[in-house]
């Protein structure tokens, strides 16, 4: 079975950052490499009202990387984060954390109901 890292992004074009950490663990590794961005129903992707050009952002990202967009709607980010790392086989999720509390509880959460999950925190502005 092979390893698959997981990139958590979020709504702020420093993603770019989480995303190439991701990758260079994903080489380390020789593993498989996934992106998953959570827009809140109604939200605009990426925090972008022009959605296509937020879409073409993270599509160039990740193909740059050779990882694999999924992109979700849910009215629960978290729940639907840990719905999607659990149902992928994650072995290391990469995420951001900012100095935005709400960003800091959403990792915070991750680590408490994913106890055995490897995770690397990028810090990034915000």
């Amino acid at each position: 079975m092979s390893t698959l890292v997981v990139a958590c992004v979020t709504g702020q074009l420093s993603c770019e950052g989480i995303i190439t950490e991701a990758a260079e663990l994903a080489m380390a590794f020789e593993a498989e490499l996934s992106v998953v961005h959570v827009a809140k129903i109604g939200a605009d992707i990426l925090g972008n009202p022009d959605e296509g050009a937020a879409l073409e952002f993270l599509y160039e990202k990740c193909r740059e990387h050779g990882a694999d967009l999924n992109i979700q709607r849910a009215e629960n980010t978290l729940e639907t984060l840990i719905g999607f790392i659990a149902k992928s086989g994650a072995d290391i999720v990469v995420l951001g954390n900012t100095r935005q509390s709400a960003q800091r509880d959403i990792v915070s959460a991750l680590k408490t109901r994913l106890p055995d999950m490897e995770f690397h925190v990028v810090n990034s502005a915000g």
